[in-house]
This record gives structure tokens, C-alpha cells and sequence, in this order.
């Protein structure tokens, strides 16, 4: 007889996140809950395999051949908790820890919201365990993005709602039924990683179930780097931002999400090659014709090795100092000047310092904006001549809408994908 409760974890190379991660599990409050820990590996060499046999001999462990992505090995987790017939299947990143009562209060929240086919736990930050990663997500078909809820906020119970009705719920964690599995299918391995969760989440929304993220169910989240100089993760984020989009909007939202994606490419181009780091560009000029031409799921020749640390470059003999920097990325970009140089970074600014201030990004800088500063955005994209920034930002835009703009927009309008669901709103 199957137990009541199936744990999926995808494992890929991190040995000791996901020791960190089983340590948790097993320490959990499951009450009276049956259940099974099934981690699939994709192929990993780090020994995680020899690790989970050696330490966790009560763990199911499936062993993929190659690297099937997030998405494969998920769909590989999904599929045997479907053959086993678990009740409930739990979802699980294998970067992550949990609190004891997270898979409980999960289970009961199913059990009394029955219209509810998905829901997912509030998703701390590892690294800052205090600060909230996502309380679910939702979709926005204006600007063909998607949105965390709570982004970076404090945690703090009493100020936040006991549920939320949203568009997905990452695969960090989040808990389903069997029958909603059953009827909506595993992950489209296609993906192979990013926006793998949330066509599977607008596939349960379409087949009519409710998606709530709940704060009574805690899950801490290391996550990866930065989008900033990553190709890897920029092939597979603007490759599957098309399948997404191609598949769930209308004609007519397809259209404008054409237009929005060469807008950012755009910006990708341009900024790429003022960081000198034309790969960057390069590998998502290459995830066009991947979708173009119909190839999916694992690829790497079209990823580009890229030199990380060149974003920026100033005289290492010169301190530095930051003027108005109010946002919420302020602490992400002092540490990353502090590991960047030798010098000291301080809070004061004189003549001997260089000033930078901070803006949300360097694009909507104006010819109002100061000349004395020195400009810096959260992408981490730096201006010392405001003026000649401008000049040479729009006289690249113009070149792009005239020469390029054009034949790509009719190549990916042209290849429009036709599916059975085209409205997912």
C-alpha cells in the first residue's frame, strides 16, 4: 500500500545542500502523515549519488543517466509518485530547508480548500533569513514578466495575509493532489529549467483549480546567481519566455510580446557589448533560432562561455563612495564593490572619492542628471559621461529598430505556435 505523502526532489550536483536538505525533511513534523522521500539525480559527479546511499538509506532514489534539467527530473519524480499513487505530492527544489510544521499546514490547507488544486509555501531566503524570495507569483501579460509576491520583504506573520490566490507557485515547494496530477500532467521537459513551474501552474489554472501560496508554511531557498553575466541561465530564461508566451497568449498579445521582447533585446545587445560581454548578446540572439527552428529541452553549444567580473572597471588606487542609495539592492551592490576591489568602500564622499549614485537603471538617465556622479544601475551597467551615454544609447536603438527590429519581429510572429489553450487569463 502506498504511503500518503510523496517528496519530490531533483537533484543535480549539490551534495551538500541536498544533505541539508533530507536532514530537514527528516526532521519535520509529519504527525500521523505516511511518506517517502524520492530524490531523482540527474547525473550527478560530485558523489551526491554515493552520499544519499550511504547516509539516507531510506530515501527512493532514481537514478537519471544524463542530465534531464529541472523539469525532467521533476517529471521523472512526478511519474512515479503517479504509478505509486501517492495522495499528495510535494514538489521540492533540493537547494532548500524546511520548517518543521511546512508539509502539515501544506497537507490541511488541501484538505479544507478542495477548489485549491496547488499550494505552495512562502519561500525564505537562505542567505537572509529573514527576507522574503516569494509568497507565490503572479503572470503579467503587459509587460510578458512575471512578479514574486512580497518580494524582499521583511517576514513578518502578523503583517501578511494567511493566503494568497496567485498564477504559480515555484517549484521550491509547493504540494498537489493526486487526482489534479493525474488530470493536468508532469512537467514539459522541453524547459529543462526556468518557467518549467509556471506553465505547469497555468496548466492546472486552465483546467480549473485554484493556485494559494500560504504564510503558515515556511521554506528557506539558497537559489542561484544573479541573471546579470550568467549565460546559462540567460539562454534558458529568454528560449523559454517565448515558449511561454508563444503557447498561452492570443494572437493579439503575442503580437505585443514580440514587440516588448525586442525591446529587451534591445537592451540586452546594446548593454552587453557596454559591459564588453558580447556572449551574453550572442547566446540570446541564439535562443531565437533555437525556438525558431523547434529545439528544446538540454542545449549547449548555443551557450556561450562569458568572463564574469568585467562589469566593472575603475582605478583601483581611488576609494569609493555611494550618494542616495535608497533602494533595496543597495546592500547587493556594496558587497559586490567590497569583493570587487581593494579599496575601501565608505558611506562619506569628498573630492578624493568617486560618487556613485545609485539609479534603477541607467537607461532613464537625462541630460538633467548631474556629470559629476557616476551612475550605477542594479544590472550593474556604470556611467561616467551622462551626455555621451544618451547619444550613443539612441543612436544604437534607432539602428536596431531600422536594420534589425523588422526581420525578427516577422520571424517570430511567423512561427507562432497554435495550442489548444490560448487564454490563460
Amino acid at each position: 500500500m502506498s504511503k500518503e505523502l510523496g517528496i519530490v526532489i531533483c537533484n543535480f550536483n549539490k551534495k551538500e545542500y541536498i544533505r541539508d536538505c533530507l536532514n530537514s525533511i527528516l526532521d519535520a513534523d509529519f504527525a500521523s502523515i505516511s511518506y517517502d522521500i524520492i530524490v531523482v539525480d540527474n547525473a550527478s559527479i560530485d558523489g551526491s549519488v554515493q552520499m544519499i546511499k550511504e547516509e539516507f538509506q531510506n530515501v527512493i532514489l532514481i537514478e537519471n543517466k544524463e542530465n534531464t534539467g529541472g523539469a525532467g527530473g521533476f517529471a521523472t519524480g512526478m511519474n512515479y509518485a503517479i504509478k505509486n499513487e501517492y495522495s499528495y505530492i510535494c514538489i521540492q527544489d533540493n537547494d532548500t530547508t524546511v520548517d518543521k510544521k511546512t508539509f502539515i499546514n501544506l497537507k490541511n490547507y488541501l484538505d479544507i480548500n478542495p477548489k485549491v488544486g496547488v499550494v505552495g509555501a512562502t519561500i525564505l531566503k537562505m542567505d537572509e533569513p529573514e527576507i522574503i524570495q516569494e509568497v507565490g507569483a503572479n503572470l503579467d501579460f503587459e509587460n510578458f514578466e512575471f512578479m514574486l509576491n512580497y518580494k524582499d520583504k521583511k517576514f513578518v506573520k502578523e503583517e501578511l495575509p494567511d493566503s494568497v490566490k496567485c498564477d504559480y507557485v515555484p517549484a521550491c515547494c509547493f504540494m498537489t493532489r493526486l487526482d489534479v496530477l493525474k488530470k493536468v500532467g508532469v512537467f514539459d521537459e522541453k524547459y529543462f529549467i526556468y518557467w518549467d513551474d509556471i506553465d505547469w501552474s497555468t496548466r492546472v489554472r486552465l483546467n480549473n483549480y485554484e493556485i494559494h501560496a500560504i504564510t503558515n508554511s515556511i521554506v528557506w531557498h539558497k537559489g542561484g546567481g544573479r541573471l546579470l553575466l550568467n549565460t546559462f541561465k540567460q539562454y534558458y530564461y529568454y528560449r523559454n519566455r517565448l515558449v511561454f508566451f508563444s503557447k498561452y497568449a492570443s494572437k493579439e498579445e503575442y503580437e505585443k510580446f514580440v514587440n516588448k521582447f525586442l525591446d529587451d533585446l534591445n537592451d540586452i545587445i546594446y548593454f552587453a557589448n557596454f559591459k564588453d560581454v558580447p556572449q551574453i548578446a550572442v547566446t540570446v540572439l541564439a535562443c531565437i533560432d533555437d525556438f525558431s527552428n523547434n529545439i528544446f529541452g538540454k542545449q549547449d553549444k548555443n551557450i556561450y562561455n562569458c568572463e564574469q567580473n568585467v562589469a566593472i572597471q575603475i582605478d583601483k588606487e581611488r576609494k569609493i563612495s555611494f550618494d542616495k542609495i535608497k533602494d533595496k539592492n543597495y546592500r547587493n551592490i556594496s558587497a559586490f564593490l567590497e569583493n570587487y576591489f581593494e579599496n575601501e568602500v565608505v558611506e562619506k564622499c569628498n573630492d578624493e572619492y568617486i560618487n556613485f549614485e545609485y539609479i534603477n537603471h541607467v537607461k532613464e538617465l537625462t541630460l538633467e542628471n548631474s556629470q559629476t556622479k557616476v551612475y550605477i544601475d542594479k544590472f550593474l551597467n556604470i556611467v561616467y559621461d551622462v551626455e555621451n551615454f544618451i547619444i550613443s544609447y539612441k543612436e544604437n536603438k534607432k539602428i536596431f529598430e531600422n536594420v534589425y527590429s523588422k526581420y525578427l519581429k516577422e520571424k517570430l510572429i511567423g512561427i507562432k505556435k497554435v495550442y489548444e489553450y490560448s487564454d490563460t487569463k
